[in-house]
């Protein structure tokens, strides 16, 4: 159970202490009966805490969170009947997870959002791009994330799979959009506790498919000090909440009044370093509501750690033009680093095109829009304010 859930539908008792520009300053949280002591510390009581929340070696990080934004588990709850409730902070287990998954030299891990309800994507992406195991000389490993089903037999089905191919981990909440967020923490923490020696997560939709020799050069082509706090995708300064009741991801208006979000990367495809998965982790738990929308609920935690995306709109994250496999092209293609909403049956097509190592390809010069750095406040967490891009044309060219 969480330690407190509240149930309030005007709006959360949580209130937020100003944010302080220093790194190393710590930011104060209103005090309680409970929290307070003589010397006004505040006590973290960790053994209500889910166990999956717990990271001991992040002692410090998980005090600074709590005075900063008040106690674990104190999200808002929204009205079910208007917004679903999410059972986010119950301790759960995993009906199935891969054994000896991570080696020491494995670099990256990707991880693919699944459905019980289509095992035939999981088969073709094992036959087509998940058989690249090593690129440019790096080991990689291909995770299915999945959750449960109220039928008994399609969880023992899911379970013979997971034995068979050691790539399934399968959550024991259920198949829902409302409870994706849910699995992608769940997920970190699994990936933080398994996988010690990785640098990288790449996290993706099913429907995509990825260009892992270009996302792996631009990682190992990557400056030191962007290797850690790594946040980067196809990403967004800023967008507007849709409120639009019955909508899939409509928000409640209590969630931001200004109806403005945080910086995020949209949630078919962005790449973090390993550094942060126990750190979004903590975060989550501190969320003041939680949101059907996983990729704007992880831009939510990152905010909270102080972590904003690296380059917004992306040039290899978007693709100026809309996908259709007629006229798909390595040289023009092969630029990008993913393709979104692809037919199943075009994925073998694709991948053989790009498996093709023979094709050589000319540089290609063309003017896209870049970001550059500027200063602004968001709402979003009381008044913070970020390093965020505005935009000015520049000439990219790739091969």
């Amino acid at each position: 159970m969480p330690l407190r859930a509240v149930d309030d539908s005007e709006g959360s008792n949580i209130q937020f202490s100003d944010l302080s520009k220093s790194e190393n300053a710590i930011v104060y949280l209103r005090k309680t009966e409970s929290q307070e002591k003589g010397d006004g510390a505040v006590t973290l009581e960790t053994s209500n805490i889910p166990k999956q929340f717990r990271y001991p070696e992040y002692e410090e990080l998980d005090r600074h969170l709590t005075e900063r934004f008040g106690l674990p588990f104190t999200y808002k709850r929204f009205n079910p009947d208007k917004y679903y409730y999410i059972p986010y902070g119950y301790d759960y287990t995993y009906l199935a997870e891969p054994t000896q998954f991570c080696s020491n030299d494995t670099f990256m891990v990707v991880m693919i959002m699944s459905t019980v309800k289509k095992p035939e994507e999981r088969t073709v992406l094992r036959e087509t791009w998940f058989k690249d195991k090593t690129v440019l000389d790096k080991k990689i490993k291909y995770l299915f994330i999945v959750s449960s089903s109220p039928d008994p037999e399609v969880n023992r089905k899911i379970d013979e799979e997971a034995r068979e191919y050691n790539d399934i981990l399968h959550m024991d909440h259920l198949d829902s959009y409302n409870n994706i967020t849910m699995s992608i923490m769940n997920t970190f923490n699994w990936l933080h506790r398994n996988c010690h020696s990785i640098k990288y997560i790449l996290k993706g939709d099913p429907d995509s498919y990825f260009n892992t020799p270009k996302i792996v050069k631009w990682l190992l082509d990557l400056p030191p000090h962007r290797q850690t706090r790594l946040y980067h995708g196809s990403c967004f300064i800023t967008s507007f909440f849709i409120r639009q009741p019955g909508y899939k991801w409509d928000t409640p208006y209590i969630v931001d009044k200004d109806s403005l979000t945080w910086p995020y990367c949209v949630g078919v495809g962005y790449v973090i370093s390993a550094d942060l998965l126990a750190p979004l982790v903590l975060a989550s738990r501190h969320y003041p509501y939680m949101l059907r929308t996983e990729d704007m609920s992880i831009g939510l935690a990152a905010l909270m750690l102080n972590v904003t995306p690296y380059r917004y709109h992306d040039y290899y994250w978007t693709p100026p033009e809309k996908y259709h496999y007629n006229g798909i092209n390595k040289c023009r293609w092969g630029r990008y680093f993913d393709f979104h909403k692809i037919p199943l049956s075009d994925v073998p097509k694709i991948h053989a095109v790009f498996s093709n190592t023979t094709l050589k390809c000319s540089r290609v010069c063309e003017k896209r829009e870049h970001m550059k750095n500027v200063t602004y406040t968001i709402n979003a967490i009381q008044d913070m304010e970020l390093i965020a891009s505005t935009t000015t044309n520049r000439v990219f060219c790739v091969l």
